[in-house]
């Protein structure tokens, strides 16, 4: 836009400028800022004689677009109207196809209008069949499909969704493959159906092979239904099969992370990898079902339930009840929930041998802290006063590791940590539009240095102005085992994108800076076996369907991190200083890190603090067993030379002798 604004006497600047006008308008409308790119959209209309008519055309099924998204169906209906006139005055066919399937869109999804809808996708296949354009065809029956779907006509939806698979078949488009097998899946029942999923499953498959990896990101956003059915058809089975229901659980969820860092794994390798005292259990969550899938070393199980309406919705507004300290109704949401989580589960989590729960959660199952939820079956005790629990994102990330703890010299680098970072002064600083509170944390100051006497070894620790980025990536060239980073953080909902973690303000940048989400993912933590973000609402952020929650955690995991504790919620800075404290002060006693979150969480939950708004927000993805290194001071290196020292002079005082 400077070199068009540059050569405004330029016979070509009017056009340039209207063209660079509807770039920006895109890329707005790209990164999700909608009413900004209907502003610009909006300006350039007036004034769009520069460009060619196509461009027009597209300018005005952009801004409808954006219309239907922002709420406003009737202005979109308009505005593909007038797009619609353009391509038909200049016998732009494949444009009108276009144009005319967003109009049945608009008119099905969000008018209800699906007579009027019908009207234009068959308008839209004339249009197609009488240009041979059999792509838009296939595309418009497959729209035509789902409004007679919509409207009940099961026999006109299937015979459209068959016509839609022999059609894609012939042109080799998968992606339009799969949709129409869907369509017909939902239209059969039990061995047919399952048979069409297992099809349109093998398709999605193959594209998730083909294309760069850099463009997979949200890959099941809109192919998660596939699986979510196929799961349903064969747990209802009178004998369902676990290996297969474990797969489909696998591929439907983190695959973005399972991409980055291994293979996928069966349950007969999973099973295997467990180690003796510990159960897995993995949640898949619809609509109105839950599936559990329990294994131990030594067996596996599948609970399956229906008629669970509002299920969701219970969990969002648990998560809500306990994020709130002044709640008061958390213990019988608790009890619900458990009876709908936990259900079936009691014989398994009975068995006395096992002492520790791996989560794989899924949907809105992520948002639930279960340690706080009651043991099925007994009278009082909580999940926490039994089990260590720890989550994983897929449970292909379970790893085997040795489990016997490591023992370092005193100078042997142990802890990395950043606490209470504080901005630079001066004027016109940089502050994120999300930066809802950045008050300075004393408390998390006296945290990380009271955990240097705690760890032990060689540390780093930065407070105040020095816990910037720069030292925080020095330190991580050095390969610390243990990186602490106590600050705000904030979890985006809508854009994980601007999710990102506080720091010191850089130097000769006034006010703060910021790591943000995205820039986790390009670090190397390979080495790191343990990071602790003690901030707000780092294990929050957008539900992505097929990835999970789009937070810090999965991010950090899929950098190489072997463990991470992150939060739910909004956290105190005092009590989470308690918390961290105590739970590092387990690690060094040796325990595990998800025995020593326990025990920090008991003890918290009993020392005054009973509302689990104080003691649940920090959970712990990845391996449980992680421990901290036994540091070996220099009294004991001093008392062995003292020791061999002397041994020294008594064998020569004897050989003297």
């Amino acid at each position: 836009m400077k070199l068009v604004n540059g050569s405004a006497g330029q016979v070509w600047s009017a056009s340039r400028r209207q063209l660079t006008t509807a770039n920006i308008a895109i890329i707005y409308q790209s990164l999700g800022q909608y009413d900004r790119a209907l502003e610009t959209y909006a300006g350039l209309r007036g004034a769009s004689d520069g460009l060619e008519v196509q461009e027009r055309a597209q300018l005005l099924a952009n801004m409808g677009a954006l219309y239907r998204r922002l709420g406003d169906p009737v202005k979109a209906l308009e505005t593909y109207a007038a797009a619609r006139v353009l391509y038909q005055q200049h016998a732009l066919v494949s444009g009108q196809i276009a144009v005319l399937n967003n109009i049945g869109i608009a008119q099905a999804l969000d008018l209800h209008q699906l007579k009027s809808a019908l009207g234009s996708f068959g308008e839209a296949l004339q249009l197609a069949t009488a240009s041979g354009d059999k792509l838009g065809g296939l595309q418009t029956l497959l729209y035509r499909a789902q409004t007679y779907y919509l409207m009940g006509s099961v026999r006109e939806s299937g015979l459209d969704f068959a016509q839609a698979a022999t059609l894609a078949e012939a042109l080799h488009a998968p992606e339009e493959h799969w949709k129409a097998l869907y369509g017909l899946a939902r239209l059969a029942r039990g061995a047919g159906a399952i048979a069409l999923l297992q099809r349109a499953v093998s398709l999605i498959e193959s594209l998730r092979g083909a294309g760069p990896s850099a463009l997979r990101g949200g890959f099941l956003a809109d192919k998660r239904q596939v699986y979510d059915l196929l799961i349903q058809e064969l747990a209802a089975v009178a004998q369902p099969d676990p290996a297969a229901l474990f797969r489909l659980m696998e591929l439907s969820r983190s695959r973005g992370l399972q991409d980055r860092t291994g293979p996928y794994t069966r349950l007969d390798q999973l099973r295997r990898r467990l180690p003796a005292g510990t159960m897995l259990l993995e949640y898949w969550l619809g609509d109105d079902s839950l599936l559990v899938l329990h294994a131990t070393a030594t067996q596996a199980g599948v609970v399956f339930q229906t008629a669970l309406p509002g299920l969701r919705q219970r969990l969002r507004a648990f998560n809500q009840t306990l994020a709130n300290p002044a709640s008061t109704g958390w213990a019988g949401e608790a009890a619900s929930v458990a009876q709908s989580l936990l259900a079936g589960l009691e014989p398994a989590l009975s068995d006395a041998g096992v002492r520790s729960l791996v989560i794989v959660p899924d949907r809105e199952t992520a948002l639930v802290p279960f340690d706080v939820l009651p043991l099925p079956g007994q009278a009082g005790g909580r999940i926490a006063d039994k089990f260590a629990v720890s989550y994983l994102p897929a449970a292909a990330l379970l790893q085997p590791r040795p489990q016997s703890r490591a023992t370092v010299p005193f100078w042997h680098r142990t802890l990395l940590a950043l606490g209470d970072p504080a901005p630079q002064s001066g004027s016109g600083a940089f502050a994120m539009p999300s930066a809802r509170d950045s008050r300075r944390l004393p408390a998390a100051a006296a945290e990380v240095r009271a955990l240097q006497g705690i760890v032990g070894g060689r540390t780093a620790v930065y407070t105040g102005a020095e816990a910037a980025k720069r030292n925080l990536l020095r330190g991580l060239q050095l390969r610390f085992p243990v990186l602490h980073l106590a600050t705000h953080a904030f979890a985006d909902p809508e854009d994980p994108a601007h999710s990102y973690i506080l720091l010191a303000g850089a130097d000769r940048k006034p006010g703060y800076d910021y790591l943000f989400l995205n820039e986790i993912r390009s670090l190397d933590l390979h080495g790191v076996d343990l990071v602790t973000l003690s901030a707000c609402e780092t294990e929050s952020g957008k539900l992505v369907e097929g990835e999970g929650v789009a937070g810090f955690s999965a991010a950090l995991l899929g950098s190489g991190a072997r463990t991470v504790v992150s939060s739910l919620w909004e956290v105190g800075d005092k009590a989470s200083a308690r918390l961290m404290e105590s739970f590092y002060g387990g690690m060094a006693s040796g325990l595990p890190a998800a025995e020593a979150l326990r025990r920090a969480r008991v003890a918290l939950a009993s020392g005054g603090t009973a509302h689990p708004f104080y003691w649940s927000a920090f959970v712990l993805n990845g391996d449980p067993e992680v421990t901290l290194p036994l540091v070996v001071g220099w009294v004991f290196p001093l008392a062995a030379v003292l020791g061999l020292a002397g041994a020294g002079l008594l064998v020569r005082s004897r050989l003297r002798k």
